[in-house]
């Protein structure tokens, strides 16, 4: 075994403890990306502990006389469900570096992040760790821009943050939005696009115009939206060439069909 392999292991174990934690003296995560913790999957989770026990122990780390959750709460709650007495718990250093560390690995190892959760989150890394842009980039393997527009969403008008908590526009969309900075077309395009729908593509092309308009004021920005809206609407939907008649088609009328190869050579046949 290299001095560089042995090297690691006794910092891992020096950084790592496991042992049996009483619950009651574990406490939920004080800084979570994810603030929902779904019932109905704590309860799938909570029936699956049940039957086949915990696989995997969750990481605490010391917080006074209580130990604070830092990765597996939903496991955390699932043993609380079930009335457990004591849960397998990970002990890690009292360190902030691995705190964020561990949370985040477990994090964004998922796919469907929260975005109110992760800016807050990166927010919290750079005002609590006083970590920069560059050096969260690196932390969470996103590029810099990706926290630049991440941390930007604290600044959005509240008429954007508003459709966005409702779900009423995606974030692609907002972004284009919050690169209009007069109030009045920003919030015309934005109830447009809650009505009617919008995709970043229109966004964008919308963006586009108002920039343009500061050149040209007498440009009918509303109208040019409605139509550049009808336009990505049949944009959008993609064709392709039948194997059979060679004819153009739109994908929402594509059938599938399984067969044998003596048949597709039977019906791709001349007539």
């Amino acid at each position: 075994m290299s001095k560089e392999i042995k090297d690691r292991e006794k910092e891992v174990t020096k950084t790592i403890n496991s042992e049996n934690i009483e619950i009651v003296k574990i406490i939920p995560p004080r800084i979570a990306m994810r603030t929902d913790v779904n019932k109905t999957n704590v309860k799938e989770l909570a029936d699956s502990i049940n039957t086949l026990g915990l696989i995997c122990p969750i990481c605490v780390m010391k917080s006074g006389e209580q130990y604070e959750v830092v990765a597996g709460n939903r496991r955390y709650e699932a043993c609380r469900t079930l009335g457990w007495k004591v849960i397998p718990s990970i002990i890690l250093e009292e360190s902030s570096e691995m705190y964020f560390k561990t949370m985040t690995a477990e994090n964004y190892e998922r796919k469907d992040v929260d975005l109110f959760d992760e800016v807050q989150f990166i927010e919290r890394l750079k005002e609590e760790l006083n970590m920069s842009q560059t050096q969260i980039a690196q932390y969470i393997n996103k590029s810099v821009s990706y926290v630049n527009e991440r941390l930007a969403v604290l600044e959005y008008p509240r008429i954007i943050l508003d459709a966005l908590l409702e779900e009423k526009i995606t974030f692609s969309v907002a972004r284009e939005f919050n690169k209009i900075d007069d109030e009045q077309v920003c919030e015309t395009y934005l109830k447009y696009a809650i009505e009617n729908g919008c995709t970043p593509i229109i966004a964008r092309k919308w963006r586009k115009q108002w920039e343009l308009s500061k050149k040209q004021p007498e440009r009918d920005l509303l109208g040019e939206a409605v139509d550049n809206y009808g336009e990505a609407i049949q944009s959008v939907i993609p064709t392709m060439r039948c194997a059979g008649c060679q004819q153009i088609f739109e994908v929402t009328e594509l059938m599938s069909v399984q067969m044998c190869k003596p048949c597709r050579i039977e019906i791709l046949k001349p007539n």
